[in-house]
């Protein structure tokens, strides 16, 4: 199903991935570089699996929106930060050590985890008795 909008995504990320890949030619490359590199190609490639997810499953459409949002809005998060961490270790201003900034990076990636773990159960229908139900995504965010 909508084959235009899967081809579409994959040219996408493989433009982004290209790009990304040519800041090789720019940057001094380090370890807390590379690291960041590879987080970042993590994150669009969830970003790709989360929009086939959406468009695989239209019977929960509504709902399954948000998790393409929850996964852009983890990797608008880890770009800022991995972005912020190499600039300051490349003007030589702070170097964070690489067991900090992959902790860091693991804890955010286990938040999303479970945020959209809760999403994705929520999308799914709910038997109840005899009609069906649906438990809003605001609700399956709140703690329990």
């Amino acid at each position: 199903m909508l084959k235009g909008h899967n081809t579409n995504l994959i040219i996408i990320a493989a433009i982004t991935a290209a790009v990304l890949t040519s800041l090789f030619l720019i940057v001094t490359v380090t370890a807390l570089f590379i690291a960041a590199y590879v987080l970042t190609l993590l994150g669009i490639a969830l970003l790709c699996v989360g929009r086939f997810y959406l468009f695989n499953n239209t019977q929960s459409y509504p709902w399954l929106v948000a998790v393409p949002r929850t996964i852009r809005r983890y990797l608008t998060l880890q770009i800022t930060l991995s972005a912020v961490v190499v600039m300051l270790e490349q003007f030589n201003i702070y170097s964070l050590p690489i067991r900090w900034f992959l902790l860091i990076h693991i804890l955010l990636l286990a938040f999303f985890f479970i945020l959209l773990k809760r999403l994705i159960n929520v999308a799914v229908r709910k038997p109840m008795g005899n009609s069906v139900i649906y438990v809003t995504a605001i609700q399956a965010a709140l703690p329990s």
